[in-house]
């Protein structure tokens, strides 16, 4: 079996086997490097993944070429965060949130990274670089991205934050998008049916918007929010 190559795709590079095995197995254009640094698994509903088809029953192996510090999926999407900061991701991608398997071309090494979505044909992922500056792409219908309009994004856009805002933590939930400053300030943005923006009322929010002091942590569904608090469980509005 040939080694991997990595082929350019846009503003995104495709990992991709040079010639695999045969088109009888169901794991053909996904076969493992030479030498995988890690490996991780995944199964269930992703739309087509290359030539694998959904629903996959059992744990299906994705080779990667470095260490794995983080790993999540939402709504038919997956990723990996390797430990030298880059980002590898497969899944449905029908509104552009990610690929099979893609290698995410990014200006700089990333600290975190989030995924959400909650329908077959939404979802929107959200990444923080080591300097700060937070990334978005996929779909943008409800202001999830931050970016002030309701385009997609097929490929990562930089959010365009306010002078003197930066995040040190971020999430993303259903259709809303939540940063946490140094100081513990809750931001958030998106959609905003059920009041998951936590600003008093119900419109969507295009940018962030603050919600909250005294906030540790965030995490989110399409419905509902909630923090964790610091200093003992005090707040500050």
């Amino acid at each position: 079996m040939s080694r991997p190559v990595l082929v350019g795709a846009g503003s995104l590079a495709v990992i991709a086997a040079a010639a695999g095995p045969a088109a009888a197995d169901p794991t053909a254009g996904r076969g493992a490097p030479s030498a995988p640094a890690s490996t991780v698994a995944f199964w269930g509903s992703f739309g087509t993944a290359g030539s694998v088809s959904s629903p996959l029953t059992t744990p299906f192996p994705v080779y990667l070429p470095g260490a794995v510090r983080q790993i999540g999926t939402s709504n038919s999407t997956a990723y990996a965060l390797l430990t030298n900061g880059s980002v590898y991701a497969w899944g449905l991608g029908a509104n552009g949130q990610l690929g099979v398997p893609l290698r995410v071309k990014l200006p700089g090494r990333v600290r975190e990274a989030f995924l959400g979505g909650s329908l077959p044909r939404n979802g929107q992922t959200l990444v923080l670089l080591d300097n700060g500056s937070l990334y978005a792409w996929g779909d943008g219908r409800h202001y999830q991205l931050g970016t002030g309009t309701t385009a997609s994004q097929p490929s990562p856009v930089r959010v365009p934050l306010r002078p003197g805002l930066r995040f040190t933590k971020i999430a993303t939930s259903g259709a809303t998008s939540y940063g946490i400053t140094r100081g513990g300030d809750l931001y958030a943005w998106g959609d905003n049916e059920f009041g998951q923006v936590g600003n008093g009322s119900k419109v969507n929010a295009p940018a962030p918007v603050f919600v909250l002091g005294g906030v540790r942590d965030a995490s989110g569904t399409n419905f509902d929010v909630a923090v964790s608090l610091r200093d003992g469980g005090s707040y500050r509005r």
